[in-house]
């Protein structure tokens, strides 16, 4: 097979593109948006998903640096498309190479046996997990992560009130460097703020965790998704309020 067929454009192919390309949006958009994800392994899913959708919206903010929205937005569907058909393309072509091999080489057989079984094995060993997530999902709502970043909006200004009133943060985290629901003025809602991220949480036991000092403060809670970049916290402290790849671990400001 040369390259010219390859990418040759056929209506067969242009109609399995089509639906191949709907499917993983559709997936994408159900991981993204309610988080309810077929319990089959979303190891699988999310490296499909990622090499689809990631690489179009960088074309975007790329081109949005140095041109008009006018031209970026057609621009970068444009470039999208030729994108996700080149991959597409690709698969084809190695899907078509593999059958070959199958044929002309024993010992592909029993390889690709093997990874298959391993394969469902992992996804057998998943399953349970998967269909655990997804109902927890169901009674949380459709976005238990954004619940959990509205509330650490919420502890945010509360931070901020704390501070001028009582000239510090310290009052604002207990001991056991959690949300202090015993705050004279703001236990109590302190104590639902954290209730509600609990629930929230990937594991429904996972408290936020908060710092504080005179000058600074840092607060985080585990998320359910990491989003496009795998980022699995939420933080805020006096400047910034960001996804981050771990929880805060001091009074310092939110980690990288």
């Amino acid at each position: 097979m040369t390259l010219k067929q390859i990418f040759r454009p056929t209506i067969k192919k242009i109609i399995i593109y089509i639906i191949v390309t709907a499917i993983i949006y559709i997936l994408a958009v159900s991981i993204s948006g309610a988080g309810m994800i077929p319990p089959v392994g979303s190891f699988i899913f999310y490296p499909i998903i990622a090499l689809v959708i990631i690489p179009p919206f960088a074309f975007y903010y790329f081109l949005s640096k140095f041109l008009p929205d006018t031209l970026v937005i057609p621009l970068s569907w444009l470039l999208g498309i030729i994108y996700i058909y080149i991959i597409f393309c690709l698969v084809v072509y190695i899907f078509d190479k593999i059958k070959k091999l199958w044929k002309e080489k024993p010992i592909v057989k029993p390889v690709l046996i093997g990874l298959v079984v391993i394969l469902i094995i992992v996804i057998a060993i998943k399953i349970p997990a998967d269909i655990e997530r997804v109902k927890r999902r169901k009674r949380h709502g459709p976005a238990p992560d954004a619940s959990i970043i509205r509330d650490l909006g919420q502890v945010r200004d509360i931070a901020e009130i704390i501070r001028d009133k009582e000239g510090s943060y310290i009052s604002l985290c207990d001991d056991s460097n959690t949300l202090n629901d015993n705050h004279s003025t703001y236990g109590e809602e302190l104590r639902t703020i954290e209730i509600d991220i609990m629930e929230k949480s990937p594991e429904e036991t996972l408290k936020p965790v908060c710092f504080a000092t005179d000058k600074s403060y840092c607060i985080s809670a585990k998320l359910n998704w990491g989003g496009p970049e795998g980022k699995d916290y939420y933080c805020v402290d006096g400047t910034l309020f960001r996804r981050t790849n771990s929880p805060c671990i001091s009074a310092n400001g939110c980690p990288d």
